[in-house]
């Protein structure tokens, strides 16, 4: 019943006071504008009428609402490690990161007003009614802190045996917490430590292998719940009987016309895989808490949640993943100076900085979205080392694949491939890492896939442009094990992989169509299931920059 899609609004404008069926998403269904993080976003939460968005190194951005656009407010240091939580309760915001440190910010100033250390590794927070629960990674337990007190702590819950995965009010002074093992617990709201009771499964599956969830999300009145699985299902639940209303079905199964091996199906698995180790997949409601959208595999699917139907399908057009998104509703003024205001749908991708925007009106210019604000970097003059080195010929054991290099836009990442190139480095090795229907990787001396140093003997930074994409198949890119990691090993695109966007560097692209062929074999060749390695040696007989 969730997958039927009911009339569209005859009614354009909004009205926030009716609740009306379309009064608080918008409809377009492209973004309409792009706004650059600086690094992949993690985090995202709309307060009122700003945005935070969170990374891997600790910054938390503060974007601020102009009528149907944002403007950066301010950048916050936060963390001197990776944000794991950024969350309200409509009156506190917090964040708490991989360095141990609690933040607590004013909600008007977006000011850190309280920062304590934590004596125990972190997973995950949640505010819960003036108090700020942090789950410990070690032993799950559950702290609770009175925040209006300092974070003075409360008590301790104990109960959880995996790693917890999202703590929400129920409604009536309820807890539910639910761990990756699929265990959930309901409390009420704790005054003392103790244990809770027996767990129970929320969600159903086979007794072999039942789902986990990896995400749990609760509607501003806390009477549903969202539970995101590692089966791609979304489950809706009615809080205070904790009947499931409806579910949204992602699984590849759906979709007869796409193969197991499609590169869908593999941006699903890494996207899922990640899931198991932080909070990824992140739906959201409106504000009244009748309404809910869902990042999927190929759109955003907004449901009405009484009806348990589906209402409308956003981003249907874009190549992007959008794994997480928020709401910022027309403001609540008396109508007072908001005429010209449309309720903004945020969204963020699968490994971007890109913090898109979706309203009611389509973008002027599609080609011209992205802003690039807050993340221009100044580009460094481009080393005289890359003077001819505008192409390449990756000479293998299978054919030559020639290359466009990109110096003008990725000048330390060419400048890197040049120096090892001539100076014989990649002679001999071997492609370590073949998927088919995906990529061929090499640059890895040892063969291993954890070798390889750069021309100067330390990694370097990513080298990101909006123009540079994996959106098309057959480009160039540099392999690393994360932000600003890049040395020696590369790899070669024979599909779209959209995902890989803002994640690793493309600085070439395939330029004939007789070396596509020889990137497709070589895909295409038997490979060790569990090492993605070549039966059959496959190696790089020299590589030529000219």
């Amino acid at each position: 019943m969730a997958d039927s899609l009911v009339g569209k609004r005859k009614n354009p404008g909004h009205n926030s006071q009716t609740g009306g069926l379309w009064s608080l998403f918008p409809r377009e269904d492209m973004y309409r504008v792009a706004y650059l993080h600086g690094s992949p976003i993690l985090h995202l939460l709309a307060v009122e009428d700003c945005v935070l968005t969170t990374d891997a190194t600790g910054v938390v951005r503060v974007w601020r609402r102009l009528e149907n656009s944002l403007e950066e407010e301010k950048t916050l240091n936060a963390h001197h490690d990776e944000v794991l939580s950024l969350v309200t309760d409509g009156v506190f915001i917090a964040s708490v990161g991989a360095d141990r440190v609690v933040n607590i910010y004013d909600r008007t100033t977006r000011d850190i007003v309280i920062r304590a250390e934590l004596p125990f590794r972190p997973s995950l927070c949640s505010l819960i009614q003036g108090d700020l629960v942090v789950a410990d990674r070690d032993d799950f337990s559950l702290h609770w802190f009175a925040v209006a007190k300092g974070l003075v702590e409360k008590c301790v819950i104990t109960g959880h045996q995996a790693r917890v995965v999202g703590v929400i009010p129920l409604g009536r002074g309820d807890v539910l917490s639910g761990d990756c093992m699929g265990r959930f617990f309901i409390t009420p709201h704790p005054r003392v430590s103790g244990t809770m009771e027996a767990p129970f499964m929320l969600l159903k599956g086979s007794s072999s292998d039942p789902p986990k969830p990896v995400t749990i999300v609760s509607n501003s009145t806390a009477t549903a719940f969202v539970v995101c699985g590692t089966d791609r299902v979304t489950r809706v639940f009615q809080s205070s009987s904790r009947r499931r209303l409806f579910q949204v079905n992602d699984t590849l199964s759906k979709w007869q016309q796409v193969p197991e091996s499609s590169t869908i199906n593999l941006r699903e698995n890494v996207i899922f895989k990640q899931s198991a180790t932080r909070q990824y997949i992140q739906p959201c409601f409106d504000p009244s808490g009748r309404f809910l959208a869902v990042p999927l595999a190929n759109n955003i699917s907004i449901y009405h949640v009484e009806k348990k139907a589906r209402i409308n399908r956003l981003a249907e057009t874009e190549s992007a993943r959008f794994i997480a998104l928020a709401i910022l509703p027309v403001p609540d003024r008396g109508g007072v100076g908001t005429e010209d205001y449309q309720p903004l749908l945020l969204a963020i991708e699968h490994q971007s900085p890109r913090l898109c925007v979706f309203c009611d009106d389509p973008p002027a210019d599609p080609t011209m979205r992205d802003t690039g604000v807050g993340a221009a970097k100044p580009k460094d003059a481009v080393p005289e080392s890359t003077a001819g080195c505008a192409k390449a010929v990756i000479s293998t054991t299978m054919g030559d694949i020639w290359v466009d290099l990109f110096p003008q836009k990725c000048p330390k990442t060419v400048d890197n491939f040049a120096r090892l190139a001539r100076s014989g480095y990649y002679n001999g090795n071997i492609f370590h890492r073949v998927i088919r229907d995906f990529m061929i990787q090499s640059g890895d001396p040892t063969g291993t896939g954890t070798g390889g140093v750069s021309a100067d003997g330390v990694p370097f930074a990513d080298e990101f442009d909006s123009e540079l994409t994996h959106n098309k198949p057959f480009v160039l890119s540099m392999a690393n094990r994360g932000p600003d990691t890049n040395t020696s090993q590369w790899f070669v695109t024979v599909a779209s992989c959209p995902w890989l966007n803002w994640k690793h560097t493309v600085f070439g692209a395939v330029s004939q169509e007789s070396s596509k062929n020889v990137a497709r074999q070589l895909s295409c060749v038997e490979t060790d299931r569990s090492t993605d390695k070549p039966v059959k040696e496959v190696r790089v007989v020299s590589v030529t920059v000219m």
